[in-house]
């Protein structure tokens, strides 16, 4: 983990998942036409798939984590970002779907 946060510049690391990089699982979710999942229901509020660890004793200066599956196949998927600029990014993205 340590190696792939000082690949990146520290803005994230990947849990599980077949993408090591969030952003190309949003582009194969785009190219697919899938969805999103959050607690094994169809995606309705973008917030779901974000849980902001920020301001929570014992994790330092915070993170937030963004995971859980898709709809159409099993992609499972998690990701704890420390860069709250490419949160936003990501949630854009997925608006954008």
């Amino acid at each position: 983990m340590k190696a792939m946060l000082l690949e990146n510049g520290g803005r994230y690391a990947t849990l599980f998942g077949i993408y090591k990089d969030p952003y190309e699982l949003i582009k194969y979710v785009e190219r697919k036409n899938y969805q999103f999942v959050s607690g094994g229901h169809k995606l309705n509020h973008i917030e779901t798939l974000f849980n902001d660890c920020h301001g929570v004793a014992g994790y330092g200066e915070g993170f937030i984590d963004f995971g859980d599956n898709l709809h159409e196949v099993s992609c499972a998927f998690s990701y704890r970002i420390y860069d709250r600029t490419m949160v936003e990014e990501l949630k854009q993205l997925i608006k954008s779907l």
